[in-house]
């Protein structure tokens, strides 16, 4: 019988928290859990070519757009190649990054 408020399968506290490790060996991946049950969680990235991309403040309203949508893990957006690279969940789909981007006046496409 497992301790009160402990997990019957690892022993550790049901309240403990889970330590999210970034670490350089995968930047656009996290890592959860102790270091004997590590479990690595790549989300989906895609680029988006954006050609009405041409001001930074374009780039910055770009990047507002990306940051506002849910299941958007992290957003980069380079107006010198006019793209824009977007982790995600598998919640949201590229189609529906590119329909919100659309909507803010970015036509783009995948690739």
């Amino acid at each position: 019988m497992s301790p009160l408020g402990a997990s019957p399968t690892s022993g550790r506290a049901l309240d403990t928290p889970r330590r999210v490790d970034h670490s350089a060996a995968a930047p656009h991946a996290a890592t959860i859990g102790p270091a004997s049950d590590r479990r690595l969680f790549a989300m989906p990235e895609t680029t988006f070519h954006l050609p009405t991309l041409r001001t930074q403040e374009d780039a910055d309203a770009v990047m507002f757009e990306l940051q506002d949508l849910p299941c958007v893990a992290q957003a980069e957006v380079d107006l010198a190649t006019q793209t824009a690279w977007v982790a995600h969940t598998a919640m949201i789909s590229p189609e529906d990054i590119l329909a919100a981007l659309a909507e803010a006046g970015y036509e783009g496409w995948v690739g």
